[in-house]
């Protein structure tokens, strides 16, 4: 996400107004929110995607009408399966360093 914010900062900095991929960055965006679970943040990269893609190509093009619906509902973008996944993943992981944890510290006291 701070290499989609940093591109974005790049663009404006260099005054390129390309809005097709300012677009892709802010998707890409919205897709790394998904996958770290942060739903709020990804809506703010479809929202952001949505205005480019407006300016871009006009209101009833198939990405504006794809991002404008993923500022609804990001749960009908594939990450959003994986962000449980992903959630899922992370708690057994938790789990098993806190079971080897207290297994190791059994072993040397």
């Amino acid at each position: 996400e701070r290499s989609v914010k940093r591109v974005l900062k790049l663009f404006d900095q260099e005054g390129l107004h390309l809005l097709t991929w300012r677009k892709l960055h802010c998707l890409s965006g919205m897709e790394f929110a998904l996958r770290r679970g942060d739903v709020t943040s990804s809506i703010r990269w479809a929202r952001k995607g949505y205005e480019n893609a407006k300016l871009a190509h006009g209101e009833h093009h198939r990405d504006t009408m794809y991002l404008a619906a993923l500022m609804k509902d990001p749960s009908s973008h594939p990450d959003f399966e994986y962000r449980t996944e992903s959630a899922k993943n992370w708690g057994t992981w938790v789990v098993a360093m806190c079971v080897l944890f207290v297994i190791l510290t059994v072993a040397y006291v």
